[in-house]
Formats: structure tokens, C-alpha cells, sequence
């Protein structure tokens, strides 16, 4: 598929008690150097600082990119996911999760789909930008996946199911 009519829709949980951090992380999504349909699903988990003001004055190809935000009262990160997934649309190629105190590089999805065709799942390594490993990846190591040569800060790691 090319770039531009692969559609990608993009997960973001949202819950914050202090407004910018959605605004970076929305940011990072529409600026990708792969340039696909993006559907960005927010779900305000009745955040205190609500997520509308994040989005305000956003510039972005408003033909190739949708950003939808869905509010509901607090039930917690799992709860909100879950509903974004159920407003993801029937002709949706890939789900890619953010979480919006997370910022992709410019490369992430270019990067993902050079490397990860024929797979249906990935992970990506994070790190911090005081380049300290977080926790997540300390325990990586001990998941039972076979792993893909690490490019750009991202490790592709192949599940192998039946």
C-alpha cells in the first residue's frame, strides 16, 4: 500500500491535571514522515485539564488527518483505550497506541512499516530523554519473543503464535 491511502489510527488515553502535554503528543502523530490517512482517537477519561484546548489551533492537512476526541467520566487508562478501539472505523489498516505524555520522533512510523512488513504486531523500545532505559525495558528481556534487529531506538520483536 502507499503511504497515503494506508490509514492509521492512533490511540491516545487521556487523563491530565496539568494542560501541554496532549498538545506534544498530537503534535509528534501529525508530523510523522510517513505521510498516511490518520484517524487520532482521544478519550478524555474525564480529565480535570480537558483535552479540547490541547487540540485548539493545531495546523495539520485536515484531508488527510481526523482528530476525534470522545469524553467520558473516569474509569481509568484500560476503560479508555478500550473505548477508542471500539470508535476505530471498519476501514482501518493499522491501531498504533500513544500515550499523551509520549512524543514520537518524526521517523516512528516510517521507520515501523520499512521494518515490520508481514507482521501483525510490534513494540517499540522507549526511552527516556536522559537515555536511561525505563522499567519496561529492563523487563522486556525476559518476555519469551524473538527479537528483530534494533534500528532508530525501535526493536521489532515477531510474536510467534499459531
Amino acid at each position: 500500500m502507499t503511504p497515503h491511502k494506508l490509514k492509521i489510527a492512533v490511540v491516545i488515553p487521556f487523563y491530565q491535571k496539568e494542560a501541554g502535554l496532549l498538545r506534544k503528543a498530537i503534535k509528534s502523530a501529525i508530523n510523522q514522515d510517513y505521510k498516511c490517512v490518520m484517524d487520532i482517537i482521544i478519550i478524555d477519561d474525564g480529565s480535570p485539564a480537558p483535552a479540547y484546548p490541547e487540540c485548539d489551533e493545531l495546523e495539520y492537512d485536515k484531508k488527510r488527518i481526523q482528530i476525534r476526541i470522545i469524553r467520558q467520566k473516569n474509569k481509568g487508562v484500560a476503560a479508555a483505550r478500550n473505548l477508542a478501539l471500539e470508535n476505530v472505523s471498519s476501514d482501518t489498516d493499522y491501531i498504533a497506541l500513544l500515550d499523551p505524555d509520549d512524543e514520537w520522533k518524526p521517523e516512528h512510523l516510517k521507520t515501523i512499516f520499512k521494518h515490520s512488513q508481514n507482521f501483525d504486531f510490534y513494540f517499540c523500545r522507549h526511552i527516556r530523554y536522559d537515555k536511561e532505559y525505563t522499567a519496561y525495558h529492563k523487563n522486556l528481556q525476559h518476555l519469551s519473543f524473538s527479537k528483530i534487529k534494533p534500528i532508530h531506538n525501535t526493536e521489532l520483536i515477531q510474536l510467534k503464535g499459531d
